[in-house]
C-alpha cells in the first residue's frame, strides 16, 4: 500500500481512538460526550471505506496525493487534542475548537482526491461519499445547539461540500413536482418521478437520501410504490415522506401509522416541507438505500 494512503488509513483509525478518549473525558456533558463517540464511529467507517478501496485497488498512487506539510499538521492537531483531554479541569471551548481545527485540517486535498476519485468509480464508495458529507453535518448541527460557537460555526460551514444529497420526488402533478424541486433545491439535487413505477426504476439505478412521494398517482400509486421499494430495501421507510391530499382515508392513515412513516397533508407551508426533510437528512439511524 502506497505510504501516503497508508497514513490517511492509519490516521482515521486515531482519530477515532482520540474521540473515544475525548467521549471518555467529558462522560459529565452527556451531548457532548455523544457528539464525540459519533466521530469516534464516524472515523471507524471512514477507516472501513479506505480499506475497501485499498482492497478493490481503487488507492490512489503518491504522485496523486502527497503534502508532506498537510500530513505533519494534521499529526501535530491530534496529538495536541490528546495533551488537552489528559489535561485535568481542561476548556470545553478549547475542546471544541481544537475539534473543528482538527476536522477542518482532515479534508485536506488528500483526503478529497481519495473520496472524490473513489466515488467516481462505485456506488458502494458513493455512499461512503455520502455519510461523509453527513458527518460534516453532524459536527455542524451540533455546533449550532451550542452558546458561544458562531466563529467555530463559520469554519465548518467553509468545510468543503464532498457530496450533495439526491432526493426524489414522486409526484404526478406537474406543478406539484416542480414547486418542490424549487423549494427543496437547496437540501440537494432534486429528480422527479412521474408515478411510482418511474420512481422505482430511478432507485434501481441512484443512491437517493430522501424519497418524498404522493399517493394518488396513475399507474402505481404512493401506497404500492413504498411497499415494492421497502421488500427491496428494508428501513427504507425512514427515508420516506409522503405529501398527500388533506382526504386522507382511514385506511391510509392507519397504513402509515403502522409503518412509522412520515407524512404531510397538501398544502403545507414550505418550511414545514423543508423540515421535514431536513429531519430526514439528518437522521443517522436511517439506513442507505444501496446504489446498484
Amino acid at each position: 500500500m502506497d505510504p501516503v494512503f497508508s497514513w490517511l488509513v492509519l490516521t482515521e483509525a486515531a482519530l477515532a481512538e482520540v474521540y473515544s478518549l475525548t467521549a471518555e473525558a467529558v462522560a459529565d456533558d452527556p451531548e457532548l460526550a455523544a457528539f464525540a463517540a459519533r466521530l469516534a464511529a464516524d472515523e471507524r467507517g471512514h477507516q472501513r471505506f479506505l480499506l475497501q478501496m485499498a482492497q478493490g485497488g481503487q488507492a490512489p498512487g503518491e504522485a496523486e496525493i502527497s503534502s508532506r506539510e498537510e500530513m505533519a499538521a494534521i499529526d501535530a492537531i491530534i496529538g495536541r487534542l490528546r495533551q488537552l483531554i489528559a489535561s485535568p479541569g481542561f476548556c470545553r471551548q478549547k475542546l471544541l475548537a481544537l475539534l473543528v481545527e482538527l476536522e477542518f485540517s482532515e479534508l485536506n486535498d488528500i483526503f478529497l482526491a481519495t473520496v472524490q476519485a473513489a466515488s467516481e468509480t462505485s456506488g458502494q464508495f458513493r455512499k461512503a461519499a455520502a455519510e461523509i458529507q453527513e458527518h460534516i453535518d453532524c459536527i455542524e448541527l451540533f455546533l449550532s445547539s451550542r452558546p458561544d460557537t458562531a466563529p467555530l460555526l463559520d469554519t465548518v460551514r467553509r468545510m468543503p461540500r464532498i457530496w450533495r444529497e439526491n432526493i426524489l420526488v414522486v409526484e404526478d402533478e406537474p406543478v406539484v413536482a416542480r414547486l418542490l424541486q424549487s423549494v427543496l433545491r437547496a437540501e440537494g439535487n432534486v429528480e422527479i418521478a412521474a408515478n411510482g413505477r418511474e420512481g422505482l426504476e430511478k432507485l434501481g439505478r441512484k443512491y437517493y437520501r430522501v424519497i418524498v412521494s404522493d399517493i394518488d398517482m396513475p399507474e402505481m400509486d404512493g401506497i404500492s410504490f413504498y411497499t415494492r421499494v421497502a421488500d427491496h430495501y428494508p428501513g427504507i421507510g425512514r427515508r420516506f415522506l409522503f405529501f398527500t391530499g388533506g382526504d386522507l382515508s382511514a385506511e391510509r392513515l392507519g397504513f402509515l401509522q403502522e409503518h412509522s412513516l412520515r407524512y404531510l397533508l397538501k398544502p403545507a407551508p414550505i418550511q414545514s416541507i423543508r423540515a421535514a426533510v431536513g429531519a430526514i437528512t439528518h437522521d443517522a439511524s436511517a439506513p442507505s438505500v444501496r446504489p446498484h
